[in-house]
């Protein structure tokens, strides 16, 4: 049986008058969802495009955040693909931690974290608190409140129920009648693992593409059910498993040169819903089956030159895999990189005459800044 928590009179009315005003509840439920940094407003984007009426996108401007409020049902922010994780968001004012458990503000996180529950059908076994100064005496008893009161086991890390708390940076956007004045976010994640871990995840190849990631390289091909999508280098299928999530296509192929990395994406795909629309070949990417002219779009994950392949490979295979693209690419088809030798990049882009660049879109992926470019056959 969850205790009972007592508090003086007092007490109460001193957290009672640290409350703001509560949102209006057809407003829904206040949300942020975490994102790569750097594609914020593709989120944004989906965000609005999937849920229309029932979300108000807030604020984009935070570095791989989107702030909103949704008034739909929870379950259904799961399926977002170009998201990170979700989280439920509570702004408590006060300036120390130790205003959270106050017993009004420790019933509304109560409350928040029986909405994620409740919202998912999955089994919460374990919990994980992140915050600054997790270490410390009053951050280790908010750890054991929240694990008595919801029944679940402590975690080091990658607990099933995710709570991370924060010193707020702008209250405004929190809350209606917040003004300026110092408090926390409460952040409680949707789901018992983050969004941006695919359910066809089965295996993991060294050096593998984040799946949002992927899905914005596949949205930035202007997907076409006509088209013939070529995903050179396939590696553990990110890239080619996002390209059917993103819509249909006449045909949708990997290509690989190693028998083992073909295994993981055989697996990933058949794991996938999308097995029969797409199909795996082992072929240097350098020189390919297929026709001259024949391909819609294209996209590649080229080696990064520290976990996979090295600089003085990349040398080479930089700009034989751009001719052996544009060999086989339709004009104008789009063709979309992504890598983090950017000198070698931008010195292969400006030696080659086939190939028109659009886009560079710069972002933030597991502590490195790869790019992003949008190529256009000419």
């Amino acid at each position: 049986m969850p205790r009972t928590r007592k508090t003086s009179s007092k007490r109460r009315e001193k957290t009672s008058s640290q409350q703001t005003s509560r949102p209006n509840p057809s407003e829904g439920v206040l949300c942020e969802a975490e994102v790569v940094p750097g594609l914020e407003a593709f989120a944004a984007d989906e965000l609005r495009r999937r849920f229309g009426a029932d979300l108000r996108v807030l604020d984009t401007s935070g570095s791989g955040a989107v702030r909103f409020r949704y008034r739909g049902a929870l379950l259904k922010l799961m399926s977002l693909r170009t998201v990170q994780a979700i989280y439920l968001l509570k702004y408590i004012p006060g300036r120390r931690p130790s205003t959270l458990l106050g017993d009004a503000n420790f019933r509304e996180i109560q409350t928040l974290i029986e909405t994620v529950r409740s919202a998912e059908r999955g089994d919460y076994q374990t919990l994980h608190l992140a915050a600054a100064g997790s270490d410390t005496v009053l951050m280790q008893r908010l750890k054991s409140e929240f694990a008595q009161q919801t029944g679940l086991a402590l975690a080091d890390d990658k607990g099933d129920l995710l709570i991370r708390l924060r010193p707020s940076a702008q209250s405004a956007q929190s809350s209606t009648a917040a003004g300026d004045q110092p408090g926390w976010d409460v952040l409680i994640r949707l789901g018992a693992r983050p969004l941006a871990t695919r359910d066809w995840r089965q295996c993991n190849y060294e050096g593998a593409l984040n799946a949002t990631v992927a899905h914005v390289m596949a949205l930035l091909t202007n997907p076409a059910p006509t088209d013939t999508y070529v995903n050179l280098g396939c590696g553990s299928g990110s890239l080619l498993i996002e390209r059917c999530a993103a819509g249909d296509a006449r045909q949708v192929v990997g290509v690989d040169n190693d028998p083992a990395v073909l295994r993981c994406a055989a697996a990933n795909r058949e794991a996938s819903e999308y097995a029969s629309r797409s199909t795996l070949a082992r072929a240097d990417i350098r020189s390919t089956p297929f026709a001259t002219a024949s391909v819609d779009a294209l996209s590649i994950d080229l080696p990064f030159g520290q976990r996979v392949g090295s600089h003085e490979q990349n040398r080479t295979l930089y700009p034989a895999t751009l001719r052996e693209a544009a060999r086989i690419a339709r004009p104008s088809a789009p063709f979309v990189v992504i890598t983090h030798e950017l000198r070698l990049m931008e010195a292969v882009l400006s030696q080659q005459s086939a190939w028109r660049l659009e886009r560079e879109l710069r972002i933030v992926l597991r502590g490195l800044h790869p790019r992003i470019f949008v190529l256009r056959r000419i």
